[in-house]
C-alpha cells in the first residue's frame, strides 16, 4: 500500500511537469502559426485585390467607411447615454 501511495505521488508530479512543458511548447508554436496566418479565423491565401482599383474607388471606399464609423460611434454614444439614465 505504501509503495502505491509513493508511486502515485511521483506520477502526479511528473504529470504536472509534463503538462507545464507541453504548455510551454504549445504556446510559442501557436503564436508562430498565428503570425503565419494559420489557425482559426486566419486565411492562408493572400487578400483579394481588384485590378481596376483606382484612386477614386479607394477614396469612395474610405468615405463610406468613415460614414459607417461615425454611425457606429453615434449609436454607441446613444447606448452610453441611455445606460446612464
Amino acid at each position: 500500500m505504501y509503495l502505491l501511495l509513493v508511486y502515485s505521488r511521483y506520477m502526479a508530479q511528473w504529470l504536472l511537469v509534463g503538462a507545464i512543458v507541453a504548455a510551454a511548447l504549445v504556446c510559442p508554436a501557436m503564436m508562430w502559426l498565428g503570425r503565419r496566418g494559420i489557425g482559426p479565423g486566419c486565411a492562408i491565401c493572400p487578400p483579394r485585390r481588384d485590378d481596376d482599383e483606382s484612386l477614386e474607388t479607394l477614396k469612395t471606399r474610405q468615405r463610406s467607411l468613415e460614414a459607417e464609423i461615425e454611425k457606429l460611434e453615434a449609436q454607441q454614444a446613444t447606448w452610453v447615454a441611455t445606460a446612464r439614465d
